[in-house]
């Protein structure tokens, strides 16, 4: 009887063991969960991988295809036909702050607008020339960063445009206004892009050949896709 009991006993006693045991191994991962928290981490930082240039001033040159268009000078001049589509080309030199805002200063020529009489299939070459541009730029959505090509609004003006021939007859003292969009990619030394420019040039006075001189306006229109390319400093 005494060893039953005895034995009796000892599974208690073993299975009292066991229970701790087992107790203890379920209480040591949380007591370690609860007693060592995370290390913090490092607050996240946007990165755009792209930064405009503070300030900026650019060389430029570009050029694209244009239309012109005057029903004042197109009757003016039957039966000749004023020939519309030609080749714009200009120089110029742009300064910026940052992607918001850029001033430039530009010199302007066309080509290729000639008269054409079909009845004889003779030709008159023309040029037309803006020798003095001012253009004001600013982006819209200058505040949203990350953004490698610059959306610009254009206003401008022009002053003595002129459209004439190899004699220097034609029209002159011609005012401009111009209103376009401009979509460019700004770095520090160099920027390229692409423009599309509506144009309205009146000219004040004219000097043909056959038909003397005189002040009188004639209006006209142009429509300009053009690119350019620039190079220069910034910081």
């Amino acid at each position: 009887m005494r060893n039953e009991t005895r034995f009796g006993s000892g599974r208690i006693m073993i299975g009292a063991a066991v229970l701790l045991a087992g107790l203890s191994l379920a209480a040591n991962p949380l007591r370690a969960q609860v007693a060592t928290p995370p290390p913090p981490q490092p607050a996240a930082t946007a990165d755009y991988g792209y930064k405009p240039p503070l300030f900026y001033i650019h060389a430029a040159v570009g050029g694209g295809m244009d239309w012109f268009g005057s029903s004042g000078i197109s009757d003016f001049m039957s039966p000749y036909k004023l020939g519309g589509f030609g080749f714009n080309y200009f120089a110029g030199l742009r300064i910026g702050i940052s992607n918001i805002v850029q001033f430039e200063y530009r010199l302007d020529g066309d080509m290729l607008h000639d008269f054409w009489n079909a009845d004889d299939e003779s030709k008159i070459e023309m040029t037309n020339a803006t020798p003095s541009i001012t253009l004001f730029k600013v982006n819209p959505l200058f505040w949203m960063p990350g953004k490698e090509a610059t959306i610009f609004l254009v206003y401008g003006q022009g002053k003595n445009a002129k459209f004439y021939d190899s004699e220097d007859s034609g029209w002159f003292k011609g005012d401009v206004r111009i209103y376009g969009l401009e979509l460019s990619i700004l770095k520090k030394f160099s920027s390229m892009g692409v423009g599309l420019e509506y144009r309205t040039v009146t000219y004040n006075s004219f000097n043909l050949s056959g038909f003397g001189s005189a002040d009188y306006p004639f209006s006209g229109g142009f429509l300009l896709l053009t690119f350019h390319y620039g190079i220069g400093i910034g910081f």
